[in-house]
């Protein structure tokens, strides 16, 4: 994976840094982790002030690049949407707030990517989505030991601070069991991103069978338990990886299958046996929720679950005014709540701000992929990224405003910059 780095103490300081940040998980006393992420990266880059040093052209360079295509076009985004705030007269701050410390967030990710810059003798974007996999696989093996075990789940819920829906698979500890702030559709849409990362890397010789095969299968396991959204993910690896307009070995994508089906088969054995009881809860509640697709069309004839059923109906005719230019409310009249009732991904900020709102949000996030993955293998990377985008948002929001795939795409797009300038020379 990577061995790029001058120690492994460095390594993993890293690692745990960047797990803090982009988990952002709560701890007592303290608050958000992303506070100590952000004091130890503070640390790390005045301890290495001479490396700091060394690269300092290229540093500059790169933040100039970086202010360019992230920051004065997420400045542009929250004028728009303060200008809205205003002219609406409704009072409601939420959304312009909201945007701002996604911003903030994205600034302090830079700061990551320069600590790893550094630190390593990094060639390209896959060495630091390495780092990515490594601390998701991570949060899959918490995810699975909270499943499996009660106390680990109590104690993992110690570090918990957000407010958990009632289903009763969340009050029986089969789901929301992460540690992250992040639950549910938001961790789910970053698992995507991470599973087409993988596939490219894999497909292009950057990671090998068997490491490939254990991160996708703890994933596909740990997706169970987080959203229906992060299993159909996990999906997208083998599709992507059988896209015809990639030419690469298929042997290496059926031999890799192979063994991810006996890892997955050896994997089931042993915690059938050793955990028996909680195997048969998971069959009896977990997998009947999680495969409802398949359980309703094997009943039913037809492809729905109760989510997409509830999607339906959160998109609605608007008139032209509110198609147009949006109500200027994010939010309902009961804190909690969403305005209109609705939380589906395209139809919030358009009833914001129109039309023209969800434009700018697409074309912002459009200019952010394409200048972090477009030079890729002639631009399949990129175009898969903005077409999963495009579908992700329709369920929920998550271009621009999901937390942990913000992190992972600021600290690839700055990196992008630092590899440009570096062999620009």
């Amino acid at each position: 994976m990577l061995k790029l780095y001058k120690n492994k103490a460095q390594e993993y300081y890293l690692l745990i840094c960047l797990f803090l940040c982009v988990f952002n998980f709560y701890v007592p006393s303290v608050g958000p982790a992303l506070y100590i992420s952000i004091a130890m990266v503070f640390v790390y880059l005045v301890v290495n002030i001479k490396s700091l040093c060394k690269y300092n052209s290229v540093i500059s360079r790169a933040y100039v690049s970086y202010i360019f295509i992230y920051g004065l076009p997420f400045l542009f985004l929250i004028c728009f949407v303060g200008v809205r705030t205003i002219l609406s007269g409704s009072g409601d701050t939420s959304f312009l707030f909201l945007l701002i410390k996604y911003f903030v967030f994205g600034c302090v990710a830079s700061l990551f990517a320069v600590a790893i810059f550094i630190s390593s003798e990094i060639t390209s974007l896959s060495d630091v989505q390495a780092l990515f996999y490594r601390i998701t696989l991570v949060q899959s093996l918490i995810i699975i030991a909270a499943v499996l075990s009660p106390s680990i789940s109590e104690f993992v819920g110690f570090y918990q601070n957000y407010d958990a829906n009632n289903s009763s698979l969340v009050l029986e500890g089969l789901r929301g069991v992460a540690l992250s702030s992040m639950q549910f559709y938001s961790l789910a849409c970053y698992f995507c991103i991470i599973t087409i990362l993988l596939a490219d890397d894999f497909i292009n010789n950057k990671i090998g069978y068997l490491k490939t095969s254990v991160f996708l299968l703890l994933m596909a396991i740990s997706s169970i338990f987080i959203s229906r959204t992060a299993i159909i993910g996990v999906l997208l690896f083998f599709v992507y990886t059988l896209n015809p307009f990639i030419k690469y070995g298929k042997k290496r994508n059926v031999a890799m299958a192979l063994m991810f089906l006996v890892l997955t088969l050896v994997f089931l054995l042993f915690s059938g046996l050793i955990f028996t009881e909680q195997v048969s809860i998971i069959q009896q509640k977990v997998l009947p929720w999680a495969f409802e697709l398949i359980y309703r069309y094997s009943e039913t004839g037809s492809f729905s679950t109760a989510s997409t059923d509830e999607l339906k109906s959160m998109y609605f005719s608007l008139n032209e005014i509110t198609m147009l230019i949006g109500d200027g409310k994010y939010t309902g009249d009961t804190p909690g709540t969403y305005y209109m009732g609705t939380d589906a991904g395209y139809m919030r900020p358009t009833l914001f701000g129109g039309f023209f709102l969800i434009l700018a949000m697409l074309v912002i996030w459009i200019l952010w992929l394409k200048n972090t993955f477009y030079p890729k293998k002639g631009g399949v990377l990129f175009i898969s990224l903005v077409i999963l985008s495009l579908i992700l948002q329709y369920k929920g929001e998550f271009i621009i405003t999901n937390y942990c795939t913000l992190i992972l795409l600021s600290t690839l797009l700055m990196v992008s910059q630092l590899l440009k300038q570096k062999f620009r020379g």
